[in-house]
């Protein structure tokens, strides 16, 4: 009796087992294998320019690690199984999800996997650009350290597993001041950062001593708030 009931248990492991290895089969897609792909990238027929270089990049950094050019189609073909859906497009309610675009503002992104299908979409302005961005860095390995410097992985076969990512910015402003990011507009775009263009775009910043206090208004009456320059106050 004993085992019998070991073999029982043994069996049912076994079954268990597969059941779960089976599960995570079909969890995976693959987007590329050894130089082939059944893969498209899908986006919309009125794709802004954001969600256009968004497929583009995406397209070019796959290839790169592949070695496969996979086609940019828009959302009037015909519907397939094996779609990369980028952008706002016709095509992610036919992949059962449901996105609330309004909440990601301008620049939030989800990145999702449904069936074989992988969407990445995000807010009206660069959301989507950075969601691919997301997706090269996290989920396929590339890496930009500096303007000149990308690291890209090599690999046949580009297998992803399930993702559920949703990433909205806390900060709709991010700038840093140094050389790549005020030079390179693709390492900007990377790295999810903003270039402050004009004195008043989004306020003040920095040597604002002569915006808060001009001379010309205050020297007169207040000399004490300004600077001694060889033993004299100076406007």
């Amino acid at each position: 009796m004993n085992y019998f009931r070991a073999l029982k248990k043994a069996i049912l492991f076994i079954f268990m087992v597969f059941a779960v290895l089976s599960c995570q089969n079909r969890d995976e897609i693959e987007i590329t294998d050894n130089g082939e792909s059944k893969y498209k990238i899908v986006v919309s027929s009125t794709a802004n320019e954001f969600d256009m270089k968004a497929a583009t990049e995406l397209q070019k950094y796959v290839e790169r690690i592949s070695g496969v050019l996979i086609p940019i189609v828009d959302d009037n073909s015909p519907v397939g199984s094996d779609e990369i859906i980028i952008g706002k497009s016709n095509r992610i309610e036919d992949a059962g999800l449901k996105i609330k675009f309004p909440d990601l503002g301008v620049d939030g992104f989800v990145i999702k996997t449904s069936h074989k299908k992988l969407i990445i979409a995000g807010g009206d302005e660069m959301g989507t650009l950075y969601g691919v961005y997301t997706f090269l860095e996290d989920y396929l390995g590339c890496r930009k350290y500096s303007e000149k410097v990308t690291v890209v992985p090599e690999n046949k076969a580009i297998v992803i597993g399930k993702i559920d990512d949703k990433q909205i910015p806390c900060f709709t402003f991010r700038e840093m001041h140094f050389y790549g990011p005020r030079h390179s507009e693709l390492y900007r775009d990377w790295h999810k950062l903003d270039l402050k263009e004009g004195k008043n775009e989004w306020g003040m910043f920095v040597h604002t001593f002569d915006d808060l206090v001009p001379p010309e208004k205050y020297f007169k009456s207040h000399p004490e708030y300004f600077s001694y320059l060889n033993i004299q106050r100076i406007p």
